[in-house]
């Protein structure tokens, strides 16, 4: 496990540094967009963000979690082969290592993109409340639920990608992205039930009260209990991949 561990660091290095910059970006991006258009770095730019910035900070808080999805998605790259599969099944720690090993790497990645967007969006609300003098609401809930949404969208990429190969699994994601995509600019342009108003309330504000207990506690413990699930039937699905799919 230890080798396999010090494996994917080494080998996706860059990833871990690109996923503590989405995290810097969601943090401080949208006030500098703000301070950049208005070309002033004064508490003026932070007033400007407080009446109008806060769309610039759903869409870089968006825009950054994707990145990090991306860059989870890219430490499969170059395990997808017939000579790297074999030795793995030949390995003393055998498929169940391995498997375990990336989906501990990919999970550690997603709860560093959580940790770090907290932190930094910590920081920015601190500077922004005390050099503004505005009521900015930390977003360390939303960061929280997107970094739940990260481990039920990797429950289904990884199983894809180990069954079929990157290059397949990359396209079954896309379509996924399109259909979800699409979803979602169903419900800003429809506003059933009034779901639309709900999220842009949670994002802005961090404002969740809306949402039953139930599902407070259920999404969390559904989340990783797929995420376990998913890694043994990756585990199950690895060598069908290996002989049917791999280069």
């Amino acid at each position: 496990m230890k080798g396999y561990l010090y494996k994917e660091i080494k080998q996706n290095r860059v990833y871990i540094f690109l996923t503590a910059l989405a995290a810097l970006c969601a943090a401080f991006l949208p006030i500098i967009i703000i301070m950049l258009s208005e070309k002033t770095i004064a508490r003026e730019a932070f007033l400007i963000f407080a009446q109008s910035g806060m769309i610039i900070r759903v869409f870089c808080i968006a825009a950054a979690f994707i990145a990090s999805l991306t860059f989870q998605s890219m430490t499969m790259k170059g395990d997808d082969t017939k000579k790297w599969g074999y030795f793995v099944a030949s390995n003393p720690k055998g498929i169940k290592g391995f498997i375990c090993t990336k989906y501990a790497f990919v999970g550690a990645l997603a709860l560093l993109m959580f940790l770090l967007s907290a932190g930094f969006d910590l920081i920015f609300t601190l500077i922004a409340n005390t050099v503004g003098g505005i009521g900015i609401v930390n977003a360390a809930k939303v960061f929280l639920v997107l970094f739940f949404i990260q481990l039920l969208y990797n429950s289904v990429e990884l199983p894809l990608i180990i069954r079929f190969g990157a290059k397949v699994g990359n396209t079954v994601k896309l379509i996924l992205a399109i259909i979800v995509s699409i979803i979602i600019a169903l419900i800003f342009i429809f506003n059933p039930a009034g779901l639309a108003s709900f999220i842009s309330m949670a994002v802005m504000e961090g404002d969740f009260s809306a949402v039953p207990k139930l599902i407070k506690w259920l999404m969390p413990v559904v989340s990783m209990m797929l995420y376990v699930l998913s890694c043994l039937l990756s585990c199950r699905l690895y060598m069908k991949g290996v002989n049917g799919n791999y280069k």
